[in-house]
């Protein structure tokens, strides 16, 4: 699992996937999948990225396609505005 870039935005980490296309429902599946694999085999406790987090980015998961930067960036404002910290 390695994602394209692992980032701490606004005090949120995120893994962000960055496609030219959109994926199907097939891919996108296994993509998660690999995702919670991650999560469940404890390997992100010793990356040196995440060394600093308490937690895994994987409570409240969300996974959504955007056509391009701009549609990210309006869609993660939106999120962040709706956290509680």
């Amino acid at each position: 699992m390695e994602p394209d870039i692992f980032m701490i935005w606004k005090r949120a980490p995120f893994f962000l996937e960055i496609q030219r296309s959109i994926y199907s429902e097939k891919v996108m599946n296994e993509k998660v999948n690999r995702y919670v694999s991650y999560y469940m085999s404890n390997e992100w406790q010793n990356s040196h990225a995440t060394a600093r987090l308490k937690s895994f980015p994987y409570s409240n998961v969300q996974f959504f396609q955007v056509q391009d930067i701009k549609q990210f960036l309006t869609f993660a404002s939106k999120i962040y505005r709706n956290m509680s910290f």
